[in-house]
């Protein structure tokens, strides 16, 4: 429970900015996880490490821990973290503008995806499928991925990603 409790108080944190706390608690946390081997909760801290890492441009951390995130999960099976964790190496290169590695990770993030029927999730590949596209060149493809978004996000009410959608369009 303490290392569930910290892992998510610094995910929390790391939306907020707190950086530093946020690393603080989530390596407490991998600690703990890997004191009593849980599998599942070393997974989620890692990957929250690698989102950390992600946004303070400390990319070989980031890679490092988002991979050993999805190694984990693919060792359990665990195919909805597993998508999560390919979503967040796409998100990873993307940052870091290397769109071919982009698109290696959101192709087997949206198999999972559409086989598990996730639909927000689907849009979201394709707004971070879009935005690939355009570092990419492809000005065509990007539209076309921003533009299914688009569709998914207006179907579900959903502003927040509509806004991500329409803002890919708009560069």
């Amino acid at each position: 429970n303490e290392a569930r409790a910290c892992t998510n108080l610094g995910y929390y944190f790391i939306e907020q900015g707190r950086w530093y706390r946020a690393e603080v608690l989530c390596c407490h946390a991998l600690q703990l996880f890997e004191q009593i081997n849980s599998d599942h909760g070393r997974a989620h801290t890692e990957n929250h490490l690698g989102i950390l890492y992600t946004w303070q441009h400390r990319w070989d951390q980031a890679r490092q821990h988002l991979e050993q995130a999805c190694t984990i999960w693919q060792a359990m099976e665990d195919k909805h973290g597993l998508m999560r964790g390919f979503i967040n190496l796409g998100g990873l290169y993307i940052k870091m503008e290397q769109p071919n590695k982009v698109l290696d990770y959101l192709e087997k993030a949206l198999k999972h995806a559409q086989s598990t029927g996730e639909e927000i999730i689907t849009g979201r590949i394709y707004t971070n499928l879009g935005m690939a596209y355009r570092l990419s060149g492809d000005m065509a493809k990007a539209e076309a991925y921003f533009r299914q978004a688009e569709t998914i996000f207006l179907r579900f009410s959903d502003p927040a990603e509509l806004a991500r959608a329409w803002n890919g369009l708009g560069l």
